[in-house]
């Protein structure tokens, strides 16, 4: 689980967080590992509709048609995902 873990952290760090604030389409890749963090945190994600950086360094993921909306946290270098109600 450990090793899971920081192949989840590397993959947010490395594909998410550089493309986040790009006026650019999000590439597929950075979609691709997201979805997966998201579905590997116990969460649905089947399409992402938007990444949204937020001005306290976290991110807003929508997905679903905008149906479920996601806060992915930075945790003193752990990413955890938590659904926005």
């Amino acid at each position: 689980m450990k090793n899971l873990l920081f192949i989840f952290t590397f993959t947010i760090t490395n594909l998410v967080i550089p493309y986040a604030h790009s006026k650019d389409e999000v590439p597929k890749e950075m979609k691709d590992a997201t979805q997966l963090f998201i579905a590997a945190s116990g969460y649905s994600c089947k399409s992402i509709d938007s990444i949204i950086p937020l001005r306290n360094g976290d991110y807003r993921v929508v997905c679903n048609d905008w149906k479920y909306v996601y806060i992915i946290k930075d945790k003193g270098g752990n990413y955890i995902v938590t659904l926005d109600d």
